[in-house]
């Protein structure tokens, strides 16, 4: 018996061996698109970074700039001569922090990051150091929070204490 390798059981085993390194062939380009996606997220969530830094730094300067050092307001709050400077800023603030809420909930910001931004300067940004930052931080929070998502105004109110509560 003359064996062709042109017989039906050649060409169906040629036929198997050609599906099985097909499917191979695409479970490597599967792998090696996740590899490149989780890249891209990586470059992502560095760009974001690096642009919320540059955020802060400008934060500093118009501190600077307009004659409050920003590490005193921080460790202080605030007199009554920089309540217009606090207004201004604390209105900057809202639209930064509602930007980090969006950058949090598509995946470009991490949670432990975001949670540490929500329990620090979100919560500052609402209510403030003392009695006085704390009424221009209301009086700035009902004037903006109609801007914003339903569920960051609704995260935001949850980070509200009264000001009575601050010290004066």
């Amino acid at each position: 018996m003359n064996k062709n390798i042109f017989s039906i059981g050649s060409m169906t085993k040629l036929n198997s061996f050609l599906q099985t390194l097909g499917a191979l062939g695409i479970i490597a380009s599967l792998i090696f698109v996740g590899m490149e996606l989780r890249q891209t997220q990586k470059i992502a969530l560095n760009s974001q970074n690096q642009a919320r830094t540059e955020t802060l730094i400008r934060t500093a300067e118009f501190f600077y700039e307009n004659g409050l050092p920003y590490h005193e307001w921080l460790k202080q709050g605030i007199e009554e001569e920089d309540e217009d400077l606090i207004a201004t800023y604390k209105h900057m603030a809202w639209w930064i922090y509602n930007n980090d809420y969006s950058q949090y909930k598509s995946g470009l910001m991490q949670e432990d990051l975001f949670e540490a931004k929500k329990n620090g300067p979100m919560a500052r940004n609402v209510n403030g150091k003392n009695y006085l930052e704390c009424i221009i931080s209301k009086e700035v929070w009902d004037v903006r929070k109609n801007n914003f998502q339903p569920e960051f105004t609704q995260l935001i109110d949850s980070l509200s204490v009264p000001c009575d509560q601050m010290e004066k």
